[in-house]
């Protein structure tokens, strides 16, 4: 029989070696010192940046822009200021733990994010920095900091951080998904939904037909709707996959949706959730004409799915609720937009010639609701103004789910691909 001790029940801990000289208090965060070159070897060699050091995951240091995703851990008992560094237990941050954690933010129990913040000990809340777990207490330690309980979720595993996405590097967005426990989401801890497709399944629709189901672990749906000769297809030109759309006449619709199935609308932006959502997307490849293409992106109403539902053949968008980016062949540019079905004014316009489309060149296209405003982003970085969510025609407590939608408004046989798409709600 085996014998079971009492301590395997305790949080894991680890001994590291602290290399600053400050004082370290019980709940502090540390991060790796992932780029430590300082270290020798046995044999006594000086260390580069091209040795593989056991170093950089047995030294730690003060939170810093460049670490956060090197989460070590939280300190388990104050230590007195040491010239040179010392030897310190930290509690290893596996996902479910549950600790103090020392902050300088006023908390609410199972609402205020705990986050990681460059340049400072304390853990932070919603918007400092880079979520790691959710608060467990309702506590003020934003005057007089100190700990708080916390439960540890660990970070986004599909967020890059400290790489800004641009045409080659394919990453999320730390601007947008900083802010989302997406983790906690994942984990039950904190109540929303979440969902991310890299288009890694061969989805293969040819021909004109209506809604049909193409699978993956979303359901997604496909249309190409029109006069024929639309094609949905999944290529490997990118990892994990990309889903083409394409149409070969003119005024001919080719879309996805996801979840599919005209199912109920899984995202809601409202005053009391947040919404984040991501996507990587181009038009091309690079042939004459293949850019002559209206191309929606974004969240929209159930069951839209038909010729002319969500873009119509005049190079627009139909009157229904959406919000999410739209590619129009008069101008070349996309606008971020949303409108609600028979509100008023369609669409409404909050971040209008964000970028400049360059045929066969990816972009990535996102926007973030804090439940009071909304931010568009294009690469990473906050394009335009945010707008506040009590504006005229806003889809406010709307329930969409994610399209993808391709119009060939300008004669000639068009192409539209998305790397992934991103998307995450609280509820």
């Amino acid at each position: 029989m085996p014998t079971v001790l009492y301590n395997t029940e305790l949080a894991p801990k680890k001994r590291v070696r602290f290399t600053g000289d400050d004082a370290l208090k019980a709940g502090y965060a540390l991060c790796y010192d992932r780029d430590n070159i300082t270290a020798t070897n046995a044999a006594g060699t000086t260390l580069t940046a091209a040795y593989s050091s056991f170093a950089r995951h047995a030294y730690v240091e003060k939170p810093a822009a460049g670490n956060l995703d090197a989460f070590a851990g939280i300190v388990c008992e104050s230590k007195p200021a040491v010239t040179g560094g010392q030897e310190v237990t930290i509690f290893l941050p596996t996902p479910g733990l549950v600790r103090e954690v020392y902050s300088d933010v006023s908390a609410t129990a199972m609402t205020t994010s705990v986050t990681l913040q460059a340049g400072s000990y304390a853990f932070g809340g919603d918007g400092d920095g880079v979520i790691v777990g959710k608060y467990l207490q309702t506590k003020d330690r934003s005057s007089a900091n100190g700990l708080i309980q916390a439960v540890i979720t660990g970070i986004d595993p599909l967020l890059a951080l400290g790489q800004t996405p641009s045409s080659t590097v394919r990453t999320c967005s730390p601007a947008i998904w900083n802010t989302c426990p997406w983790s906690a989401i994942e984990q039950g801890i904190v109540s929303g939904r979440v969902l991310f497709e890299d288009f890694e399944g061969g989805y293969a629709l040819i021909a004109a037909q209506a809604a049909t189901a193409l699978g993956g672990k979303y359901n997604l749906y496909g249309i190409s709707d029109g006069t024929g000769g639309s094609i949905i297809t999944t290529l490997t030109d990118e990892p994990g996959g990309v889903l083409s759309l394409q149409t070969t006449t003119n005024d001919e619709n080719c879309a996805i949706t996801l979840p599919g199935g005209n199912l109920a609308g899984m995202f809601q932006c409202t005053t009391s959730n947040g919404l984040w959502f991501e996507a990587r997307v181009k038009i091309g490849p690079d042939t004459a004409g293949k850019d002559d293409a209206c191309v929606y992106i974004g969240l929209g109403e159930e069951a839209l799915l038909g010729n002319g539902t969500i873009l119509t053949t005049s190079d627009a968008l139909a009157d229904k609720d959406y919000i999410g980016w739209i590619h129009q062949i008069a101008d070349e540019k996309w606008d971020c937009v949303w409108n609600t079905d028979t509100g008023g004014a369609s669409p409404v316009t909050l971040s209008a010639d964000a970028h400049t489309s360059v045929v066969d060149t990816y972009v990535n296209l996102g926007f973030v609701s804090d439940g009071t405003s909304i931010q568009a982003y294009v690469n990473g970085v906050a394009s335009g103004d945010p707008d506040l969510l009590s504006a005229p025609d806003f889809p406010l407590d709307e329930e969409m789910n994610i399209y993808f939608d391709l119009m060939s408004s300008g004669g000639e046989s068009s192409v539209a691909e998305i790397d992934w798409v991103k998307c995450a709600c609280t509820i």
